[in-house]
């Protein structure tokens, strides 16, 4: 029995080998798949940038907008945003202490 699962063991390494020795030539006489892939990425990258400097030179450089004339902040709202600064830095220089 002893002799059989030794048998049976060198007879799967060399299905082993002989399966990568197999998958190497067919790695070189095909072409490496990773390869393959690295070139379809690099070919779509080149066409999305293509695609978006032309899209990216329709956008203006800056919004020129204003505000509206009748628009404006409350004095209210400053001085409660105000307010609230204020306690954030007691609150972190108490922190610091």
């Amino acid at each position: 029995m002893q002799k059989t699962m030794q048998e049976l063991s060198k007879e799967m390494m060399k299905m082993g080998i002989i399966g990568e020795m197999i998958d190497d030539t067919m790695d070189v006489a095909l072409g490496d798949p990773d390869d393959t892939d690295e070139a379809v990425s690099a070919e779509i990258d080149k066409i999305l940038a293509e695609i978006t400097a032309t899209e990216i030179a329709k956008v203006p450089d800056a919004v020129e907008d204003t505000l509206p004339s009748g628009v404006t902040l409350d004095r209210e709202d400053i001085v409660e945003d105000e307010g609230e600064i204020s306690q954030m830095q007691a609150r972190l220089a108490a922190l610091r202490n």
